[in-house]
């Protein structure tokens, strides 16, 4: 089979041209669509790899039903994100509740011999994503610690933490001493008194719980602000630019004597009842001048959020059942159904192994099967309506 000449295809004029460029040239392409406020917006091609490289899932244990705990492991080298991907779970059973971790529940398929729970979840452009589904809570890990900040200033400046002087020249700035890199404050001589800033990256606190801060700080000299060191977090901070334009409320921590000249830990700082998805958390320094007595210096260091992975409990759809019996049979076997059920299921199908109706008839509240005509072996009945379907295995002997 040959292959289109490469081409640009139109994706920015309606009607769009979907089409994907050289399909068969081992590289797998895709065009993902996605739907935004009500209107199409397709994607330039993209690509799979000729050995899924882009865009893999893999699980661990087997996603084949024999485990009531399994992970999915999704890499995604793309250079887009995913909102609304979709993967399913084979599990051994129905549970009335279960437990996901950065997943939500769409659907429960109880059609086939293994439920299949369908988990939505969302992912970054050129990221992993571990979703979690479990049947039973003890098998959840106890010891669940999550790292989201670890910053010793080892490499300085952080290439994660971001300055912002407001006013003043002195803007906090590396120091080292005794083998020991941490940030540093002083307005010292500056050409006006200190407002700065020593600000985090974005933190997501919606997928962790009982998570705290904490760091080192450590201060000389005299300044009637005293301390004049805060600490800081905001939920509307952009990213960028003067942090004075968002709101910041204070949190409280362990800061050492005055001109004191000694490292303090903060304490371990409770900020588990901040739920926002971007969280800044900032250092932020001032002074009343420039000269002794009117500013002292400040230095911070290892900087660390940590917290415990959350895992969602959730409530499966309503579970619908049958009486199937006796199971195993011989010459007949009996079908009667749920209250919920009756006068809503109207369909009775008995498939062998192959795939094959063997029986398809209306069903009533109580409807009797003969299988004195079929081989020994494996069945599945399958009760259904215009949009459900509820299966169970026969066995006849």
């Amino acid at each position: 089979m040959g292959t289109y000449a490469p081409r640009d295809w139109d994706v920015s004029v309606k009607p769009f041209d979907l089409c994907c460029d050289n399909v068969c040239d081992g590289t797998r392409a895709y065009r993902v669509i996605k739907v935004e406020n009500g209107e199409l917006k397709p994607y330039p091609v993209s690509y799979t790899g000729a050995n899924d490289n882009n865009i893999s899932v893999s699980y661990s244990p087997e996603n084949n039903g024999s485990h009531s705990m399994v992970t999915a492991t999704i890499i995604n080298s793309q250079v887009f994100g995913f909102e609304n991907g979709l993967i399913k779970f084979i599990m051994p059973e129905y549970e009335k509740n279960i437990y996901l971790k950065n997943g939500r529940l769409i659907q429960v398929d109880t059609s086939s011999f293994f439920p299949v729970y369908y988990v939505e979840f969302s992912m970054d452009a050129q990221s992993e994503l571990k979703v979690v589904i479990s049947l039973d809570s003890s098998q959840i890990p106890v010891d669940s610690n999550v790292i989201l900040i670890d910053e010793g200033f080892d490499v300085c400046p952080s290439s994660d933490f971001q300055t912002f002087s407001v006013i003043g020249s002195n803007d906090w700035i590396c120091d080292t001493y005794n083998n020991n890199s941490y940030m540093k404050a002083n307005a010292y001589q500056g050409d006006t008194a200190s407002n700065d800033w020593l600000i985090s990256p974005a933190i997501n606190l919606t997928q962790t719980q009982d998570e705290f801060i904490s760091f080192r700080s450590w201060t000389k000299y005299w300044d009637a602000l005293y301390p004049s060191l805060k600490l800081l977090y905001s939920t509307d901070y952009i990213g960028s630019g003067n942090p004075e334009l968002a709101n910041w409320d204070k949190l409280s921590y362990n800061f050492p004597g005055e001109n004191s000249s000694e490292w303090v830990e903060s304490g371990n700082i409770d900020i588990s009842k901040i739920e926002d998805d971007k969280v800044y958390f900032a250092w932020h320094y001032i002074s009343t001048g420039v000269v002794a007595n009117e500013c002292s210096m400040w230095y911070v260091d290892d900087i660390l959020i940590k917290g415990k992975k959350l895992f969602t409990e959730v409530e499966t759809p309503e579970y619908l059942d049958f009486h199937l019996y006796p199971n195993p049979a011989q010459t007949f076997c009996f079908i009667e159904l749920d209250n919920k059920m009756k006068g809503n299921f109207n369909m009775l199908e008995v498939i062998n192994v192959s795939g094959k109706a063997l029986l398809r008839e209306n069903i009533s509240e109580n409807t009797q099967i003969n299988t004195s005509g079929f081989a020994k072996g494996i069945y599945i009945v399958r009760i259904s309506n215009n949009y459900q379907i509820i299966c169970k295995k026969l066995v006849v002997k």
